[in-house]
């Protein structure tokens, strides 16, 4: 038995079918100003509809035709660019006067900027964990010490619900090495006393980068697990949908020049086994020395480690 599933004349009518689809779609797209380029989409309807035209004197002719018709739909059919248009929330910062400046301290603040931030059309919002060393959130991790004028409000679970609320993904920014400003009396609990030992050493000895932070040395297993442990606590306690690590990075250089290049990470694990490895005290490398891509790789490579 042989069936003709569809011939010269119901492929025809197919394709005028589907062609008037596509020119009712360009005329719609026309009137609500769609995201179609509406000159290659009208030259391609012109093509498909010369092609109809002939398209029943051969088979080579209905084969051009139904690639012009299928052209021309698919310039009709509107397309969007999917974008991540993402906010940074900071939670608290100093004022220049020295005195604290918390942006939120209530559920109703967190809302309000949650709503504003769908208003807006935005996708993610990233959200602190910390405010200048101190937790954003009741942390039970040992050196986590909240924010005192927080007064025991959660930021992260009122964002968290927040943004479920609004569909908006909630991301949480960590820090990648935790760190704490010279400027700031932490208390006796707090991890910038727990871990004094174990902050980044420059090279001329300073324990301060140019911005006035103090930074835990990412080469110390003890710095790694109280990091890690604060990015567990996060994932099991709320339900972010990422991770903003930032600063995973040693701190930026203080100087510049040749003989003034005052970098971080020495007096550390990360240096002694430069020592070992290459038989020489980084300290007192210039970065002309044969060896400083050595030492900047191993630095590297303790930062790669700790982000797998």
């Amino acid at each position: 038995t042989v069936m003709f599933v569809e011939n010269p004349h119901t492929l025809h009518a197919r394709l005028q079918a589907e062609l008037t689809a596509a020119q009712a779609a360009y005329d719609h797209q026309a009137e609500v100003l769609g995201h179609i380029d509406f000159e290659v989409a009208r030259r391609f309807l012109s093509d498909a509809e010369k092609s109809m035209e002939i398209a029943l004197s051969s088979h080579d002719k209905r084969l051009w035709a139904c690639t012009d018709v299928e052209r021309a739909a698919n310039e009709c059919t509107p397309s969007f660019r999917l974008q991540n248009r993402e906010a940074w929330v900071t939670v608290g910062e100093l004022n220049y006067d020295g005195s604290p400046l918390l942006h939120y301290t209530n559920e109703a603040e967190v809302f309000h900027a949650v709503e504003y931030a769908n208003l807006l059309g935005l996708n993610p919002l990233i959200v602190d964990n910390t405010l200048y060393g101190y937790a954003a959130y009741p942390s039970a991790v040992e050196g986590m010490v909240m924010h005192p004028a927080l007064n025991g409000f959660d930021v992260l679970d009122a964002f968290d619900r927040a943004c479920a609320q609004y569909g908006i993904k909630f991301t949480i920014m960590v820090n990648g090495f935790s760190s704490t400003l010279a400027s700031v009396t932490y208390p006796e609990n707090h991890f910038a006393h727990l871990y004094q030992d174990s902050v980044l050493i420059s090279k001329s000895g300073k324990r301060v980068d140019a911005g006035g932070v103090t930074t835990l040395d990412p080469s110390r297993p003890e710095v790694q697990e109280f990091n890690l442990a604060i990015a567990k606590e996060l994932v099991e306690r709320y339900s972010p949908d990422g991770f903003q690590v930032d600063y995973i990075r040693y701190p930026l250089p203080i100087y510049y020049q040749l003989h003034n290049y005052d970098d971080f990470g020495y007096q550390s694990p990360a240096s002694e086994a430069f020592k070992k490895q290459y038989g020489k005290d980084p300290k007192f490398m210039a970065i002309n020395d044969g060896h400083w891509v050595d030492w900047c790789r191993l630095r590297r490579d303790v930062i790669s480690q700790y982000a797998k």
